[in-house]
């Protein structure tokens, strides 16, 4: 029996995540926030986050990235956003950071393991239990100077 992820991801897909995923407690990602504070929208999967935000779903809803929480190894890419939201989307996203935490409470795997193609090699794909928010929430930091 399957520990319960989102209730937007079809069942098919959940078979696929628990193929390709596992627990890794120690593994340190970065992800950028758009919000400034930590909480449970910071943690959506993509999926629904293209439906919180009302935005056209650009990913396959055939593929388990599009209802996985993105994160990185290293905090190149979520820099890469900050500079972004800042520049392009300062009055929707007036306080955006980069939260640094573990990948506890769910399953993840590096993108690149299952798609040798994908274009950023320190990309994790996360599929975070329903049960967990909290203890996610209260393990992530937001990294202060972002330009060190």
């Amino acid at each position: 029996m399957y520990r319960r992820l989102a209730e937007s991801i079809p069942n098919d897909i959940i078979d696929k995540i628990y193929e390709y995923g596992k627990e890794n407690h120690e593994r340190i990602v970065y992800r950028f926030c758009k919000r400034g504070i930590i909480n449970d929208l910071e943690f959506l999967n993509s999926y629904d986050e293209y439906l919180l935000e009302n935005r056209e779903i650009k990913d396959s809803i055939d593929n388990v990235i599009t209802f996985s929480t993105s994160c990185s190894l290293t905090d190149k890419k979520p820099k890469q956003l900050y500079k972004l939201i800042k520049k392009k989307y300062f009055l929707q996203f007036p306080t955006p950071c980069i939260i640094s935490g573990h990948t506890i409470g769910g399953l993840s795997q590096r993108t690149i393991e299952r798609d040798p193609d994908y274009p950023d090699k320190n990309h994790i794909d996360w599929w975070i239990y329903q049960d967990c928010i909290e203890d996610i929430i209260a393990d992530f930091i937001i990294i202060d100077d972002i330009n060190k």
